[in-house]
């Protein structure tokens, strides 16, 4: 197992066909019904662990693609810059951009999300018991803890939800009815007892470090319609149609009330939090009601196929690593023999690895791979071949 340029291409290339794969299925109103949308959730978690993963396995088989991996490696790694002296490969120059740009990016994150973190301790804590009622009400409806905080922030327009560890419910400082504020704290608490904070926060981080690839910006982006629309069932779940009518107009009601463009602070608060609604996607507002309205409170069908999805899923996950692009670099049958003449066979082998595949190196070259039948023809004319059965350099 180990981690080199091919793998790396590799989970990039994987990862972008799961997350086109997922975005397609979630678009279809039959798989979303079917699978539900927390495997739609499960299923970019996924594509997550397949980028943070680039690993290459023993098992992997190579599929050799000369024409554009050969080119590709020789521009990566014997294409040097000169700088004070040192000379450094375009592979390193990427890699040291990339992680920089990446480290710059998270640290502003880190330090936005700590600067909104403390600011909490400035905003007016709520002391109303009616809203304190309202949330042990919605907290003993869903059979969970109530270990909430409430504060008013005057620079936010919706309710909303912050904190991993410190959960900690924002709301305008404006009068809600009873019926009103019950159903916004049953949105707001559900994002909580579903843990979507947390999935929001690592998608940021994901998307942080891997801000180059314009892939993981879509997937964000979805993820985070999903978690929506997955709170929404998780409120929903216990709710007669008609109560699911007065929550969906509740959503409605804030959505018109607030449609207009957030600010810059606000903003600031919506990275970092669980809002009663987004205005990024307000042209899916239709979407989302209507998966609402025509969810059920029991399905064994869905179970049974969020299993299957969830095993099939994984098992494309696997495949992922069974197979690695490499380039592959063969000598001219008619060349063979004046080669091996003026090659120093001292200094050039043969491997053969654990696997079965064959590679020739040299003690100033990386190992390339060749073919059976050409290592055969090598070692019969004086170029010596060793097996190895672990990994090797």
């Amino acid at each position: 197992m180990e981690i080199n340029i091919f793998s790396a291409i590799m989970a990039i290339i994987c990862c972008n066909m799961l997350i086109l794969i997922v975005f397609v299925i979630r678009k279809k109103k039959m798989v979303l019904e079917l699978f539900g949308v927390s495997t739609i959730v499960l299923f970019y978690l996924f594509c997550i662990i397949r980028m943070v993963l680039p690993l290459e396995f023993s098992f992997a088989r190579p599929i050799f693609f000369s024409a554009v991996y050969n080119k590709l490696y020789e521009i990566l790694n014997y294409h040097y810059y000169s700088l004070n002296g040192y000379k450094i490969s375009v592979l390193n120059s990427l890699v040291f951009l990339c992680l920089s740009i990446g480290l710059v990016l998270l640290g502003n994150y880190f330090h936005n999300y700590i600067k909104v973190i403390k600011n909490l301790r400035n905003l007016e804590i709520i002391d109303n018991q009616k809203y304190f009622s309202i949330l042990n009400q919605v907290c003993r409806r869903y059979n969970k803890k109530n270990n909430f905080r409430m504060r008013y922030c005057n620079e936010i327009s919706v309710p909303m939800g912050i904190g991993i560890c410190k959960k900690t419910i924002l709301l305008p400082k404006k009068e809600y009815s009873e019926e009103f504020l019950f159903y916004i704290l049953s949105h707001e608490c559900n994002h909580f007892f579903n843990r979507d904070l947390l999935m929001k926060f690592l998608s940021h981080i994901f998307c942080y470090i891997f801000w180059w690839n314009p892939f993981v910006y879509f997937l964000k982006k979805d993820l985070e319609y999903a978690l929506e629309i997955k709170c929404d069932l998780s409120v929903a779940k216990i709710m007669k149609d008609t109560e699911k009518s007065k929550y969906l107009t509740v959503i409605l009601q804030e959505i018109k009330n607030n449609s207009k463009k957030i600010n810059k602070k606000e903003k600031a608060f919506y990275m970092n939090t669980t809002a009663l609604f987004d205005v990024s996607y307000i042209d899916q507002v239709k979407e989302r009601f209507q998966i609402v309205v025509n969810s059920k409170s029991s399905r064994k069908n869905k179970r049974n196929a969020m299993i299957v999805g969830i095993f099939f899923y994984i098992f494309v996950l696997l495949a992922s690593y069974g197979v690695v692009f490499q380039s592959h670099y063969e000598f001219p049958k008619s060349e063979s023999s004046q080669i091996i003449n003026e090659v120093d066979s001292s200094k050039v082998y043969i491997i053969k690895d654990h696997k079965g595949d064959y590679y020739i190196k040299s003690t100033s070259t990386e190992k390339q791979p060749i073919t059976k039948e050409r290592a055969e023809e090598f070692n019969k004319n004086g170029i010596r071949m060793v097996e190895e059965r672990g990994k090797y350099d």
